[in-house]
């Protein structure tokens, strides 16, 4: 069977390192957005979703800003967040997402007081340093040679292309093992900007017609983009 589609502009995934991370979660909001039940995506689809959604809520506000964010899909998100960390074999964020659900297991009131910035739990201060670690966050020489030696020719031209006009962020961890997994996605397809909207299109049209099998869905994106090619 062939795997549901990840359709990514061409200019998003050669932009910034993190710009294919964020091409995947407009993909998805875009598919789920305009009618497609999540309830088709494929699970690693919404593990990846929910690992990214995690990281840079902590990114952008710590572990607070995550858990208040979530609100009723904490639990949810922790569980997809923890698989989607499992999924890119990165223990250090599985540790951190274990954690942060026992926390909130055992302190209901405190984690439920978190809609605002004036409570923040020293038990969530010491996450967040951890999370900015910095042999979590980054890699070091020998361990950046090793990441690029030991991906695809494609991961590698993705690291290179991403690059060369900037290095912001170009030893992330998670930005570099999130982005070389949606690069050796089998159903990842590069395209076009204008190609890209034409086959979104297809996918949600063609996902949400049940009768219509993998086979006829992928004849039917290509002879689209046979068309366009004219």
């Amino acid at each position: 069977m062939r795997p549901f589609p990840i359709i990514l502009a061409l200019g998003d995934v050669n932009d910034e390192i993190y710009g294919i991370t964020g091409a995947f979660v407009r993909y998805v909001n875009d598919i789920a957005g305009r009618g497609l039940a999540k309830s088709v995506l494929p699970h690693d689809f919404l593990d990846l979703y929910a690992l990214d959604n995690y990281y840079w809520q902590v990114w952008n506000g710590g572990h607070c800003q995550f858990i208040a964010n979530s609100d009723a899909m904490l639990g949810a998100n922790l569980d997809h967040a923890l698989r989607g960390s499992e999924m890119l074999a990165m223990p250090e964020l599985a540790q951190l997402l274990m954690e942060c659900r026992g926390w909130c297991d055992a302190n209901p009131e405190e984690r439920d007081s978190l809609a605002g910035w004036d409570v923040r739990p020293k038990a969530l201060d010491l996450l967040d340093d951890r999370f900015f670690a910095e042999d979590l966050m980054e890699l070091d020489d020998a361990g950046h040679s090793a990441f690029v030696a030991s991906r695809s020719d494609a991961v590698r031209a993705w690291i290179e292309m991403t690059t060369t006009r900037t290095s912001s962020r170009s030893r992330n961890k998670y930005c570099l093992t999130a982005g070389a997994w949606l690069i050796g996605y089998p159903g990842t397809q590069i395209l076009s900007r204008e190609e890209a909207m034409t086959a979104t299109e297809t996918v949600i049209l063609a996902y949400s017609q049940p009768s219509w099998r993998p086979d006829r869905i992928a004849r039917h994106l290509a002879a689209r983009l046979k068309r366009m090619s004219w």
